[in-house]
C-alpha cells in the first residue's frame, strides 16, 4: 500500500500564495533587467544615499547623486566606483587637528582615511603604552581633532576626563602662534595670504573685504581657527539680469559664464541674435546682459529700371547742340530684397534676384560736331600805336569774342601761367605767337603778350582768346567782349 500525503486546504492556499509571490518576484527582477534600471550606493563618509539610475559612467552618476543631496566634488575630492556592486565611494579633502596637550598640528587630509593612516601620513608613530582618541580605525569629519599621547585618566572619570601627560612629536606647531599659509578662493578668484594663527574664518573674510549676504556658502565655519595650509572656499552669489524678448531674467548663481547662465536661465541664443558680451565672458555681480533677436523676411517690389541715352553725332549742328530724335522711357523689374530686423524693427534689406518685367528704351539724342567760327573779323598787315605811344607792325588782326581767367598753375607749353600768358585756339593761333590785345571798343588794353596755353572754347568756338589776370575781380571787371588781336611779325 502507497503512502500518500494530501495537502489540507489550509497548506494549498500558503503554497499558491509562496508561489504567486515568488513569480511576482522573478517578473520584477526581469523587469528591472529589461529596463536597466539598478540601484546605485552612494558613500560620502557619514553620509550615505542609494537611488535607482541607468547610469554606468561615473561623472553622470555623481551628477544624478546631486539631485540626492549629494554634494558636488570639490577641487581636490575625489570618487571611485564599483560596477560589480554599484557602489561610489567619495573621499573628500578635509581640516583635521592634531594634538598632544601642549602642541598642536593643523593639517589636511581625506576623508576616507583612518586615524592610523592620518598619524602615518603626518609621520606620527605612536610608542608602546600611547593611545589615541577616537580609535586608529575609525575615520573623522572635516573640522575633527585627534588626541595622541600617554592616557592618564582620574578615578572614575568620562572619556571627557582624558588627557595627554607626553608630548610626541616635537615639530606640532603650538596653537594660536605665528603665522598661517591660508589659500582663500572666492569664486574663481585665488589669494594666497599669510595671516595670524590667532585669527577665525571670519577674521580673514572681513580683513580681505569678503561680506556674506544670504545665498552666500563658505566651506568652514566661521569661528573655526585658521590653521596651515588651510582652504577657505567661499561661493558669493552673482546678481545678474538678462534682458531678451521683452522681458528681464534675473538669476543668481556662483560664478560661471555667460553661456552657462543662459543655460541656467533656460535661454536660447540664436546664431544671429546679438548680445553684449562674449558668452565665454565670467559673469559677475549686477552684470546686465542684453540680448537682440536677429530676424530675416523677404518681400518683392517693383522697380523702374532707368533708360539710357544713346548719342549720334550731326555735322550739321553747332557744338553743344542736342535734338531728341526719341524719347526714352523707363523699364520695370520686381526686386526680392532680404530684410534684417532687429527685436522686430526693420535695420536693413538686401537684394538678393531681381525679374526683368519691361525693358528700358533707351533716349536717342542728336549731338552737333560743327566748331563755331572764333574769328569774327579778319584784317591784314599795318603799323599800330600802342597805349604808350609807340609804334608796332603786325602781320593780322584777328578780331573776335575774349574771356578771361584765372588761378595760377602751369600752362600747355610748360610755362607759369602769369599776367600776358594767353589762352587760345592753337589751330588758329600756333603756340608762341607774340600778340598784342585791346578791346574793340577801346576801354580794355592787355597789351603785349604770347600765346602758350589752351582752354574749353578752342573746342567749340565760344571765344577766341582767354586772357589770364592775376585776381578774381579783374576777370569780373573784363568780363566777356570783343577783342582785337595783333600778331606780331
Amino acid at each position: 500500500m502507497k503512502n500518500r500525503f494530501k495537502l489540507s486546504q489550509k497548506a494549498r492556499v500558503s503554497v499558491t500564495t509562496v508561489l504567486c509571490a515568488a513569480v511576482l518576484f522573478l517578473t520584477c527582477m526581469i523587469t528591472a533587467a529589461a529596463s536597466g534600471d539598478e540601484r546605485v550606493h552612494i558613500n560620502d563618509g557619514s553620509f550615505s544615499v542609494s537611488f535607482t539610475s541607468t547610469a554606468t559612467d561615473l561623472q553622470e552618476i555623481l551628477q544624478e547623486a546631486e539631485n540626492h543631496g549629494v554634494l558636488p566634488l570639490e577641487k581636490m575630492d575625489y570618487a571611485e566606483y564599483d560596477p560589480e556592486t554599484r557602489e561610489v565611494f567619495i573621499s573628500r579633502r578635509i581640516a583635521v587637528v592634531i594634538t598632544d596637550g601642549n602642541n598642536t598640528l593643523y593639517t589636511e587630509t581625506y576623508s576616507s582615511f583612518t586615524v592610523e593612516q592620518i598619524l602615518r601620513e603626518n609621520g606620527i608613530v605612536l610608542p608602546e603604552g600611547s593611545v589615541c582618541i577616537p580609535k586608529e580605525s575609525d575615520r573623522v569629519e572635516n573640522g575633527d581633532t585627534i588626541l595622541v599621547g600617554t592616557l592618564q585618566v582620574e578615578p572614575a572619570a568620562s572619556e571627557r576626563g582624558v588627557y595627554m601627560a607626553q608630548p610626541l612629536r616635537s615639530s606640532l606647531v603650538r596653537l594660536n602662534s605665528g603665522m598661517c599659509s591660508v589659500v582663500l578662493k572666492v569664486n574663481d578668484a585665488i589669494t594666497q595670504l599669510e595671516v595670524d594663527a590667532s585669527f577665525t574664518v571670519e577674521d580673514v573674510l572681513r580683513e580681505n573685504g569678503v561680506e556674506l549676504v544670504l545665498g552666500d556658502r563658505v566651506n568652514q565655519e566661521k569661528d573655526t581657527h585658521v590653521y596651515n595650509n588651510m582652504n577657505i572656499l567661499v561661493k558669493k552669489t552673482q546678481h545678474i539680469r538678462v534682458y531678451a524678448d521683452g522681458q528681464t531674467t534675473q538669476l543668481s548663481l556662483y560664478g560661471g559664464t555667460v553661456a552657462q547662465a543662459l543655460q541656467v536661465g533656460k535661454i536660447t541664443l540664436g546664431k544671429d541674435d546679438i548680445i553684449n558680451y562674449p558668452v565665454e565672458t565670467t559673469i559677475f555681480n549686477d552684470m546686465e546682459i542684453v540680448i537682440q533677436r536677429v530676424t530675416y523676411g523677404e518681400h518683392t517690389a517693383e522697380e523702374a529700371i532707368p533708360y539710357g541715352t544713346d548719342y549720334e553725332e550731326d555735322g550739321s549742328m553747332y557744338i553743344g547742340s542736342t535734338v531728341v530724335e526719341t524719347p526714352g522711357e523707363d523699364g520695370s523689374q520686381e526686386v526680392t530684397y532680404r530684410d534684417r530686423y532687429v527685436d522686430g524693427v526693420l535695420e536693413s534689406s538686401e537684394a538678393i534676384s531681381s525679374k526683368v518685367i519691361r525693358e528700358p528704351v533707351n533716349e536717342k539724342v542728336r549731338t552737333g560736331t560743327l566748331k563755331k567760327k572764333a574769328v569774327k573779323a579778319y584784317a591784314g598787315a599795318g603799323v599800330a600805336v600802342d597805349c604808350n605811344g609807340n609804334s608796332f607792325s603786325y602781320t593780322s588782326v584777328l578780331t573776335g569774342s575774349g574771356t578771361a581767367y584765372y588761378g595760377g598753375g602751369t600752362t600747355s607749353i610748360g610755362l607759369k601761367a602769369q599776367y600776358g600768358v594767353v589762352a587760345v585756339d592753337p589751330t588758329i593761333i600756333p603756340y608762341g605767337t607774340k600778340m598784342y590785345i585791346t578791346s574793340c571798343d577801346g576801354r580794355f588794353v592787355y597789351g603785349y603778350c604770347i600765346a602758350g596755353d589752351t582752354g574749353g572754347f578752342a573746342w567749340d568756338g565760344s571765344a577766341i582768346a582767354d586772357l589770364y589776370y592775376d585776381t578774381y575781380g579783374e576777370c569780373v571787371q573784363f568780363g566777356r567782349r570783343d577783342i582785337n588781336i595783333y600778331i606780331l611779325g
